[in-house]
């Protein structure tokens, strides 16, 4: 989801769960150019809707016609930066009759102090803004522009609820969104939604390539998910396409137990259905010998190519396992020579020389 305060996209998310996947094949079907008549207050389960930042246009009715029936708005980052085009985004949507809803890219880490701080940016932006009060304000926890997502997972889950906290003594009503890797490894998630249930907006794609629905067996189950954003290119609109999975409303997700099954997934309003085993399947990768998780360097040498979102680029890291942000990107297309390997947790990272490590789910061996 994430857009640098300079708005140039390129931080990969962090999905670490799907790495070892094959590629599936892309439903791309006809897709009626109607605007979807959504109640602006309430999403059925199972609706398609679009998180958006100044990188898209303030005109939302493309995607409305394309079936979305709600839509994210970026807003803020830190306490700096505000989306120039927050206020035409929001407008738009409610005009096209899309439930609206805000998001804030965090940056403070492990502070919970700053956490809180940023909230308050966040909350008053959405307000100024027009995002109706009640509707969900969005802590975007991931790594990118100077977020440390290596503190401790309880300092991490601290300053997460207190982002949340801020937002809903505020009027409005708090969400986590992170990639799966991050909340299963960097947040403590059961205490996440052990105060608000349900909270979960999670992001894993099956492929980097445009996907127009969902494939279900690539579903990272896990407690509390609300909300899925499965693809980076939805329908070929080049915005994040999400699919919620319990019913939602401007007071919140509307009425469901507080814990989710994590095995079968979510298993609410039959979303999941009979794919839930396969997905339990899928993500626990069996460990073969060419991929055990030694956590250390595997000699391998070949000629790599970045497989992200053309015009975007992958985070270049100092260390396996998305430790050390470098701040710099690997353009989509771009070839680059691998020197070694190292698998963890079922994942393959490949070295680019020196203390250079790319997620190997976005790189094709030539």
């Amino acid at each position: 989801m994430h857009i640098s305060k300079s708005e140039w996209l390129g931080v990969a998310v962090c999905f670490g769960a799907l790495a070892s996947m094959p590629n599936t094949v892309v439903k791309n079907s006809p897709v009626a150019m109607t605007t979807v008549k959504a109640d602006t207050s309430y999403v059925e389960n199972k609706s398609y809707g679009v998180d958006v930042s100044s990188f898209q246009s303030t005109d939302m009715s493309n995607y409305a016609q394309n079936g979305a029936k709600y839509a994210f708005v970026k807003t803020t980052e830190g306490t700096w930066y505000t989306n120039p085009k927050a206020s035409g985004q929001v407008s738009s949507a409610l005009a096209n009759n899309m439930m609206t809803m805000s998001y804030h890219f965090a940056v403070f880490g492990n502070d919970a102090q700053k956490a809180s701080a940023e909230a308050n940016y966040a909350v008053n932006a959405s307000r100024n803004v027009g995002v109706p009060a009640g509707s969900y304000v969005v802590c975007d926890w991931e790594a990118g522009d100077g977020n440390n997502i290596n503190g401790p997972v309880e300092a991490n889950t601290d300053a997460i609820l207190s982002f949340m906290d801020t937002v809903n003594a505020n009027g409005y009503k708090p969400m986590l969104y992170s990639g799966a890797y991050l909340m299963r490894n960097k947040i403590d998630t059961d205490r996440v939604v052990a105060k608000y249930p349900n909270s979960l907006w999670v992001a894993s794609y099956a492929t980097m390539g445009r996907i127009d629905e969902p494939d279900f067996e690539y579903f990272p189950s896990m407690n509390g998910v609300a909300i899925w954003q499965f693809t980076h290119n939805w329908r070929g609109l080049h915005v994040d396409g999400n699919i919620n999975v319990l019913p939602l409303s401007k007071g919140g997700v509307s009425q469901a137990p507080s814990s989710v099954p994590a095995t079968p997934s979510v298993d609410i309003n039959q979303v999941i259905a009979s794919a839930s085993q396969s997905v339990a399947q899928k993500e626990q990768p069996a460990i073969t010998s060419t991929t055990t998780d030694t956590n250390q360097d595997v000699p391998f040498t070949a000629v790599g190519r970045v497989n992200y979102v053309p015009g975007y680029g992958i985070m270049l890291w100092g260390q396996p396992g998305y430790k050390n942000a470098l701040n710099r990107y690997l353009p989509h297309g771009s070839r680059w020579k691998i020197f070694k390997k190292r698998y963890i947790n079922g994942s393959v990272y490949y070295n680019l020389g020196g203390s250079q490590w790319v997620d190997g789910k976005y790189i094709i061996i030539e």
